[in-house]
């Protein structure tokens, strides 16, 4: 077996999940010439040849460091496991036209090897969609309070993003809430000035919320919305707000590249699935794939944390 090449200003290597570098033996990297400056790492990709032999790695991916002397930095990347080997919480989403109960769902995902899901049903404004409103939240506590259930379950909203900014969510909720989303589903076609406008107003609100399945649009059938993306990810930079990537197959929003254009000021992220079901959890997978594609790190991802470092980080009434 040949040693692992050391390239010249960089050094590559296949990483675990948790960050450990598999021995020597687990893999054999084969690697010809060097790297002086940036053009050179497609060529350098291009002549790697890489061998899977032993590892709980299911999809290998390639970390790479370059130092200081380079402008090309990868710090880190996103991982999946075999089996319920994950150590972080991957939260899915139980709305209030799915199909399964909430023990069903805690259930299911606790079989997946989650560690917390969160619950957001439809704000009231969502009459399409069978929407509660603040009695319908309490009473929806109660129940999960009576549930033994094997896992955390942050439980919310996914309130509307209202035609003036506002985020349908009752004030005097805030307080009780784990996380608000806030997420466009009514009034698509307005135009590009009033939906930036409308965006910038929601992401400025003074609580913590995740802007879920951001730019709304549905794979071959609508299309994103109008808007001057970089106007609002700069006002969520400035905000208490994180963006969702949404898993769901039908979605897969925020895309890849817009996605890059938010880490790149510095926006955590929270890697959803949309779940509708207890089969919908599995399309975390795909929110994985699209953050690994935007080279996004696992120190960006906030649903990469603990449950409880999570639930600090996105409760909407203070950290």
């Amino acid at each position: 077996m040949k040693k692992v090449a050391r390239i010249p200003k960089i050094q590559m290597a296949i990483r675990h999940f948790g960050g450990k570098i598999p021995r020597q033996g687990n893999l054999v990297f084969l690697a010809d010439g060097g790297l002086s400056n940036n053009s050179g790492l497609l060529t350098l990709l291009t002549q790697m040849k890489l061998w899977y032999m032993k590892s709980s790695v299911t999809r290998l991916v390639l970390a790479i460091y370059v130092d200081a002397s380079t402008d090309f930095t990868v710090h880190g990347t996103i991982y999946e496991r075999r089996g319920n080997e994950d150590d972080h919480a991957w939260t899915g989403t139980y709305v209030s036209h799915g199909k399964d109960s909430i023990e069903a769902m805690a259930r299911a995902a606790h079989d997946a090897g989650m560690q917390a899901i969160t619950i957001t049903d439809h704000s009231a404004a969502a009459t399409y969609a069978g929407g509660i409103d603040a009695g319908g939240l309490r009473a929806q506590a109660a129940e999960i309070a009576g549930l033994a259930l094997p896992l955390r379950v942050l439980r919310g909203t996914e309130a509307d993003i209202l035609a003036d900014g506002s985020i349908d969510v009752p004030e005097e909720m805030l307080g009780e809430l784990d996380l608000v989303i806030a997420s466009v589903h009514q009034r698509y076609k307005l135009d590009e000035d009033a939906m930036t406008a409308r965006l910038v107003t929601a992401m400025r609100q003074p609580f913590f919320k995740i802007w879920g399945h951001a730019l709304g649009r549905l794979v071959l059938r609508r299309d994103p919305i109008k808007v001057r993306l970089d106007e609002i990810l700069d006002a969520i930079a400035e905000s208490r707000a994180a963006i969702e990537l949404n898993g769901d197959p039908y979605r897969l929003d925020l895309d890849p590249i817009n996605a890059r254009r938010a880490a790149a000021r510095g926006i955590p992220f929270v890697l959803s699935c949309d779940a509708h079901s207890t089969r919908g959890l599995a399309a975390v997978r795909w929110a994985v794939a699209m953050a690994r594609r935007a080279r996004i790190r696992r120190d960006q991802v906030l649903n990469a944390l603990p449950p409880e470092q999570l639930a600090s980080r996105i409760r909407p009434a203070g950290r």
